[in-house]
């Protein structure tokens, strides 16, 4: 590729791709990472609540106070769900949740601090969290769980990817764009050099002439002063060569003289070698002169 202006754009449009592609895949870690974050703490917020609701009746069974306060975990399958376990059995479980018992895994979090798993669901890959409670002082703990199906975090994700992809796309192609209006315009001079140029070829201007940028400018002097020697050194020359053929115009006369002198005593064979070299001399001189005298009548050598 000898375009250098293309070379430029390529490589332009290249370093601009790869660094949106760069910062994009940057931001949806980013914003994944904040996702997940917010969905733990949503998790927590709703074990605590579902904490606080647990009641022990006069039976001895567990029930809440009342339902909590996200609608989804009281609708069928909407892959919010909470169940509280003892003893490797269901006492209690939202309206949401059917099927299996949650299977946490085994011999994890035996204590009283909340832990996070992710497991499967009756929807899906679930992301649960789970916290101890030892209740009426009882020796085995009762498990109390709650998650929400890792579709929905998907699905933002895929809501946010998808925003960013046309954010950065359209992002990118402007600066593409605006990249090639950069590079036209930063090339623009040598187009006019061009011009330039092109008017000295043709003799319409002694010199370059324009506005160029201060790192044109010092090639545009030294082309100038290029020039500016040439034209002397044409002049110079085609001067010497009118002199030189005026020179011989002379010592040709003579030798002209001398062949006629020839034929006088005799010598017409020697006469007209001398006389037809003579011609052919004279021929060379005289369309030599008219060279020199043709360029010095030009504006411009």
């Amino acid at each position: 590729m000898r375009s250098l202006r293309m070379r430029l754009i390529i490589a332009a449009a290249i370093w601009i791709a790869v660094g949106v592609a760069v910062a994009g895949v940057l931001l949806s870690a980013v914003f994944k990472d904040f996702v997940v974050a917010q969905f733990n703490d949503q998790l927590h917020v709703n074990l605590d609540e579902l904490e606080r609701l647990i009641e022990v009746g006069a039976d001895g069974q567990l029930k809440l106070q009342r339902p909590l306060s996200d609608p989804r975990y009281e609708a069928h399958l909407s892959g919010a769900y909470w169940e509280i376990q003892k003893n490797g059995t269901v006492l209690a479980r939202s309206p949401s949740l059917e099927g299996p018992m949650l299977k946490v895994p085994p011999g994890r979090g035996e204590n009283a601090q909340t832990h996070t798993y992710r497991i499967e669901g009756p929807t899906g890959e679930l992301m649960i969290a789970e916290h101890l409670r030892w209740l009426a002082k009882e020796q085995v703990p009762t498990r109390i769980i709650i998650g929400m199906d890792k579709n929905s975090l998907d699905r933002e994700m895929q809501k946010f990817n998808y925003v960013l992809l046309w954010a950065l796309g359209g992002f990118s192609i402007s600066l593409i764009v605006a990249a090639v209006l950069l590079l036209l315009y930063a090339m623009s001079p040598f187009a006019q050099l061009r011009k330039a140029l092109a008017q000295v070829r043709t003799g319409d201007a002694a010199a370059l002439s324009g506005a160029f940028p201060e790192e044109v400018q010092p090639l545009i002097d030294d082309l100038n002063n290029l020039l500016a020697n040439s034209g002397e050194q044409m002049v110079r020359a085609r001067t010497q060569a009118g002199n030189m053929g005026h020179g011989l115009k002379s010592s040709l006369a003579i030798l002209v003289d001398e062949g006629h002198r020839l034929v006088q005593k005799g010598d017409v064979e020697s006469a007209g070698v001398i006389f037809g070299h003579s011609k052919r001399m004279q021929r060379q001189i005289d369309y030599h002169i008219a060279r020199a005298r043709a360029a010095a009548s030009r504006r411009r050598p």
